[in-house]
């Protein structure tokens, strides 16, 4: 058993514990890229839907693209909608209670209750192959949806600040320095743009060599160590998801060469990403 760093256990714990308080699955996905992604340090049922309803429905034909573009494209775009929690009924019939975790007003990840059948229902929009599934998942109230809705924001917002704006997993210890906090928000929230030191420096009012100086003190950390480490793990996300070539994920992820994205990912994982792609990605 892979053994996880303290914060993203702590998830891990509180996501198991909520599941259990709801009377359905619970799960966290990251919001990153226009598009809901699973975290790959949690174990696969703490991200992924692997229930018997959501199974069944993944082996009717089309059901896992189906499932995959629900998951990752229209949650996404009701997240950039919506102001707080919502229920979201998925092609399937089934609901889920969706609760976007903002840190600063921006939304960094979902977590997610359920699958539920919808009060009073019996039978969905679902296929016949799994309406016996269907008709066994737990019934979503109101009181339910309401109570998940209110309290997930409380339980998971400090752990998921921890791993996420303080990135608990990489840095060797968190920063006191407000300026170098505004540095892990700032390239959290620009990473794709590939922001140079410059930049980065400018926005915090220090010079380049000042910066790298501090950040190191505060972090344990090159910074050009640490954004290559937030890089290669946008990246696992993307290769984990779906199917796409290992020369778009390393694109996507800022690298413009795929041998060296390749080295890099084995020096950082113990794998090659296409070996790592069929050991843990979505359809393994």
């Amino acid at each position: 058993m892979i053994k996880l760093h303290p914060a993203i256990e702590d998830l891990r714990h509180k996501l198991e514990a909520f599941g259990a308080l709801a009377g359905a699955g619970c799960r966290w996905k990251v919001c990153s890229g226009g598009a809901v992604l699973p975290e790959p340090e949690l174990p696969s049922e703490r991200t992924r839907h692997d229930d018997l309803f959501c199974c069944r429905i993944k082996e009717v034909s089309g059901g896992q693209e189906r499932c995959t573009y629900n998951d990752g494209s229209l949650l996404y775009e009701r997240i950039c909608t919506e102001a707080g929690g919502f229920v979201h009924c998925c092609h399937a019939g089934a609901a889920e209670v969706v609760v976007p975790i903002r840190i600063g007003g921006e939304c960094v990840g979902i977590v997610m209750a359920g699958p539920y059948r919808p009060a009073g229902r019996t039978t969905g929009r679902t296929c016949e192959e799994a309406r016996e599934e269907f008709d066994a998942l737990p019934e979503l109230t109101s009181a339910v949806s309401e109570a998940i809705i209110e309290f997930a924001p409380g339980v998971f917002g400090d752990v998921v600040r921890r791993i996420y704006l303080e990135s608990a997993d990489v840095l060797t210890m968190p920063p006191s320095d407000e300026r170098i906090v505004h540095v892990l928000e700032y390239l959290r929230k620009n990473l794709p743009a590939a922001p140079t030191v410059a930049e980065v420096a400018a926005e915090v009012y220090l010079s380049s060599s000042r910066l790298l100086h501090l950040f190191k003190a505060e972090c344990g950390i090159g910074l050009g160590e640490y954004i290559l480490k937030l890089r290669l793990r946008e990246a696992r996300r993307y290769l984990l998801t779906d199917e796409a070539p290992i020369s778009e994920v390393a694109a996507a992820a800022g690298f413009s060469d795929q041998s060296h994205f390749s080295a890099l990912f084995r020096r950082e994982f113990g794998l090659p990403p296409l070996q790592y792609r069929r050991r843990y990605g979505r359809r393994r």
